[in-house]
């Protein structure tokens, strides 16, 4: 699981290299499951090697907490069953 959350740092970072970053990249929702509040949403990550020009894929899974129309958090999970587990859900 990854967190995103805000963080401040005094640390001046240097900027990120293109090297190794993929020539397009696509994360399309294809499904969504919801537990009041917090969304469980099924993601394809598609990419294409900037060097090699080979294609990759592999499924995530995001889960959305939202207060109103805000979202307070997402979470990120490679297995779904882990995804539904935070959300509250099973399967």
């Amino acid at each position: 699981m990854y967190s995103r959350t805000k963080r401040s740092s005094s640390r001046a970072r240097p900027p990120p290299s293109d090297k190794g970053t993929p020539r397009r990249s696509l994360i399309e929702a294809d499904s969504f499951r919801q537990a009041g509040d917090t969304f469980v949403v099924g993601v394809r990550l598609i990419g294409t090697g900037s060097e090699s020009g080979l294609s990759a894929q592999d499924r995530a899974f995001h889960v959305w907490t939202f207060r109103g129309q805000k979202a307070i958090r997402l979470e990120f999970f490679s297995r779904e069953s882990d995804a539904l587990e935070a959300a509250g859900l099973s399967e």
